[in-house]
């Protein structure tokens, strides 16, 4: 296939020097006959688009048969011409096709999540299913130009809570031997939107109230001894949630109510 030159009419803004799988002559032959044209520009942001999909950004110099030359923060780099794909002058050409949007991603990672919480799903294919989760709920809330914080908090507290089901899940099969856990729980009991849950207050209630005749760590037992060194507030918490013993079916209506606030911020007004 031959390479190309493309030319708008705008002086030559838009210029497009397409080479792809040429034979090395034809390849040097082409890029020599738009080398008038490209001395003529003096653009910042183009891109050189090599055969293996990497992107360079920078300001264009020049073409010869050595090459192609782009300048990149102040250091001019010489590109083979047999590895370049394109040169774009001015801006590049979107990249096709544009994935889906991070706020659709993570809704989506959410709502799978969610229905699998009513299937019986065991804890190993629950969890691993949160740590995916957790990945594209931190892509959406990183982007940048994302959605306000009406919707971004909701997705944000329903994906915590998510978390502290599993490991709730985990630390509650052996409070003592998962202390590792107490800590992290506490942190997100602690959470100004995790809070609000029910079973959040109810555990911040019987940290508060130690003689609360209903307050987990008053009952010893074999299986779950309560510690004898004196607990960090936040840990408390998470022991205490974690002697609960079902940690997950506490949390997981919070989570699925955040989520619903969420589609409904999403929904056409």
């Amino acid at each position: 296939m031959v390479c190309c030159a493309k030319v708008g009419r705008d002086e030559m803004k838009d210029v497009l020097l397409l080479i792809r799988n040429a034979p090395r002559e034809m390849t040097r032959i082409c890029a020599l006959a738009v080398l008038p044209a490209l001395f003529t520009l003096n653009l910042l942001g183009d891109t050189i688009e090599l055969k293996t999909g990497e992107r360079i950004d920078g300001a264009f110099k020049q073409a010869t048969s050595a090459g192609a030359v782009i300048e990149v923060a102040g250091q001019s780099i010489t590109i083979p011409l047999e590895k370049v794909k394109a040169i774009y002058f001015g801006a590049a050409v979107a990249r096709t096709p544009a994935g889906p949007a991070p706020s659709q991603e993570a809704m989506d990672a959410l709502r799978a999540l969610r229905s699998v919480t009513g299937s019986g799903i065991a804890y190993r294919d629950y969890a691993q299913r949160v740590l995916d989760t957790r990945v594209k709920v931190d892509r959406y809330l990183s982007s940048p130009g994302n959605d306000g914080t009406d919707l971004q908090e909701p997705i944000r507290v329903a994906m915590l809570e998510y978390e502290l089901a599993a490991k709730g899940w985990l630390a509650s099969s052996s409070p003592v031997e998962y202390a590792n856990l107490w800590g992290p729980m506490g942190k997100i009991l602690e959470d100004s939107g995790v809070s609000k849950c029910p079973v959040a207050k109810a555990i911040v209630y019987l940290r508060d109230n130690p003689q609360t005749a209903s307050n987990p760590s008053s009952r010893k037992s074999k299986s779950t001894p309560t510690p004898a060194r004196k607990q960090d507030p936040t840990e408390e918490l998470g022991l205490l949630f974690a002697m609960k013993g079902d940690a997950p079916s506490t949390v997981w209506p919070c989570a699925s109510g955040q989520l619903a606030e969420a589609e409904r911020l999403l929904a056409p007004h």
